[in-house]
């Protein structure tokens, strides 16, 4: 099986941020003129509350490394966390979480499930059991997804959490290694399992 990581080689965003008071009613007022509310938080970087603009915002996904300007002082962050309202058109608040080179941070990395299965040509089901993965990884080797690719996969094949660990040495995954990603099933495993639930 191939798997690889993308890394995260976009250009490095730079953004504006406006100090701002705390609570919902000062939120309320932010997005009132345009304006995203957002935190900056970590270990060694006291908690500092600012607000955005939209169109910022809207670019901004999570794990993208994102320098931010406030207050006179450049703050190196990933984006760890995006509020969205109910329609998921707008969004409501940006977590950002300070990084320090070498040191590891917890973030949750998209996975991307790539080819075609010689099991499912054969009738077979796949069953896709998780869409992201916590891993723990030092800013540099922050990825932007894991690429999984399931081409030599037949029905009852699977790929673990672990099959992950033994690929990527500089990535630590919070996952059980025992936890499935992926597996390729019988038609008639599934449908048993529907007819059970």
């Amino acid at each position: 099986m191939t798997m690889f990581v993308v890394k995260n080689e976009k250009e490095e965003m730079t953004i504006e941020g406006l100090l701002r008071g705390k609570g919902k009613v000062e939120a309320k007022k932010q997005r009132e003129k345009k304006l995203i509310p957002a935190c900056l938080y970590g270990k060694d970087t006291p908690n500092i509350e600012f607000s955005i603009n939209v169109k910022d915002a809207e670019k901004l996904r999570i794990g993208q490394i994102v320098k931010i300007k406030v207050d006179n002082n450049l703050y190196k962050s990933v984006v760890k966390e995006i509020q969205y309202d109910y329609l998921k058109d707008k969004t409501l608040h940006v977590d950002f979480l300070s990084l320090i080179e070498g040191r590891f941070i917890e973030i949750e990395v998209p996975l991307e499930i790539r080819g075609e299965s010689p099991g499912v040509k054969a009738g077979g089901v796949l069953q896709v059991l998780l869409n992201k993965l916590t891993i723990k990884v030092t800013p540099d080797n922050i990825p932007d997804k894991i690429i999984i690719d399931i081409s030599n996969l037949n029905i009852g094949d699977s790929i673990h959490v672990s099959n992950l660990i033994e690929k990527f040495k500089d990535i630590k995954f919070v996952d059980r290694g025992d936890t499935a990603i992926v597996t390729i099933t019988h038609e008639e495993e599934t449908t048993e399992e529907s007819k059970s639930e």
